[in-house]
């Protein structure tokens, strides 16, 4: 009976280790994190809702210093809601990027929408007409995802379906960094999305579509702006400082024009009739490009 006393105690502090020993968290089952909702290229089909959780912030802009200012190719793009300048990166996304200005020279995007707008991810577009009439392409091109360059915030990347290979015509822009679109291994799930150029002018214009309201419209059930939001045109930019040299002369000369023909308009007085040509003048000396 003595050796019973001690059964009893013995038993209960064991049943309680046990217990206290199933509340231990599990551990963490690596690559569980959700995919990332990717842009898609022609319907939104194959849309993944889920985003994966940045523990750390992304990595900042990759620039290549090794490249002289001006030798990168630039686009002007003419939207509804403003002027965007995107300079395309040929030497890290050759293919890519020769696709993309194949486009260009055909006026393709004249005409087209942004078509797919998420607020705190990214504007698509460059596919659909106004009425959401799908444009005819050429054949899809190869994914050039694992070419360094990150889905950071102004990048510009080509938009594809499910399948690596399928990317024609549409594009997005990034509103913010997304390295759940990058490039993280050669299996489909983690290949990732070509970035091939930035916006280098007119991000604020990106912003401004970002914010529409969007919904059901057309043929998409959801993130569809409710305003139509046309992209005018897209035309290369002359290359060199020249280029920019130009694009200020002609921004300086509309600036004047504008200035006189205002002065014109101006109730004149004697007073004012023999000083208005030096404040004239000095407006067009003055005037500086704000490009958009």
């Amino acid at each position: 009976m003595k050796h019973a006393k001690w059964i009893l105690p013995l038993t209960f502090l064991a049943l309680v280790g046990c217990s206290k020993k199933s509340k231990t968290p599990e551990t963490a089952v690596p690559g569980s994190t959700p995919a990332a909702r990717k842009p898609v290229s022609a319907d939104n089909k194959g849309d993944v809702k889920t985003r994966p959780a940045a523990r750390h912030p992304a990595p900042r802009a990759q620039t290549d210093k090794t490249t002289p200012s001006g030798a990168h190719p630039r686009v002007i793009m003419k939207t509804s809601m403003g002027d965007i300048v995107i300079e395309l990166y040929p030497d890290k996304a050759p293919i890519s990027v020769k696709n993309f200005l194949r486009y260009v020279d055909e006026k393709f995007y004249d005409g087209t929408i942004f078509h797919r707008v998420i607020k705190n991810f990214m504007i698509q577009g460059g596919g659909f007409t106004p009425d959401f009439k799908k444009k005819p392409t050429h054949e899809p091109i190869k994914n050039e995802a694992d070419n360094g360059l990150k889905n950071e915030r102004g990048t510009i990347a080509m938009a594809r379906t499910m399948a690596l290979d399928s990317a024609t015509a549409q594009f997005y822009i990034n509103v913010k960094d997304n390295p759940g679109l990058d490039h993280r291994g050669n299996d489909p799930r983690h290949f990732g999305y070509c970035v091939f150029g930035k916006v280098v002018k007119g991000m604020d214009v990106a912003d401004k579509i970002r914010n529409v309201a969007t919904g059901a419209k057309g043929p998409f059930t959801r993130d569809c702006p409710l305003q139509t939001v046309t992209i005018l045109s897209v035309r290369r930019l002359p290359s060199g400082s020249n280029a920019i040299k130009a694009q200020a002369a002609k921004t300086e000369t509309a600036t004047a024009n504008s200035a006189a023909a205002a002065d014109k308009k101006a109730p004149r007085t004697r007073a004012a009739t023999s000083a208005k040509i030096k404040p004239r003048k000095a407006i067009a000396r003055t005037a500086s490009p704000k490009a958009r």
